[in-house]
C-alpha cells in the first residue's frame, strides 16, 4: 500500500473502532460489552499510534498514543478474562 493510501486505511481503521467503541459504550448494563468498549477504544488508539509512527507523524506523539492503546486494550481483555 502507497504512502498516502496506507496513511488513509489506517486512520479510517482508528475511527471505526474509535466509533464502535464509543457505540458499545452507549449499551446499558455494564460487565463484559463495557470491557469490550475499552478494547475496541484502545485499538483506536493503538492504530492512531501506528499511522504517526509509520507515516512520519510525531514519533513522541506516535509512542504515547501506541503504548496508551495497548495499554487499554490488554488491561480491558484481563477484565473480561477475569471476570468473566
Amino acid at each position: 500500500m502507497g504512502g498516502e493510501a496506507g496513511r488513509r486505511a489506517l486512520r479510517l481503521l482508528a475511527v471505526a473502532l474509535l466509533l464502535a467503541g464509543a457505540a458499545s459504550g452507549l449499551y446499558p448494563g455494564g460487565g463484559w460489552w463495557s470491557d469490550l468498549t475499552g478494547v475496541l477504544l484502545g485499538a483506536g488508539l493503538a492504530a492512531l499510534g501506528l499511522a504517526e509512527l509509520r507515516y512520519g507523524g510525531e514519533r513522541a506523539v506516535g509512542l504515547a498514543l501506541l503504548a496508551a492503546g495497548l495499554l487499554a486494550a490488554a488491561g480491558h481483555l484481563l477484565l473480561i478474562l477475569l471476570l468473566s
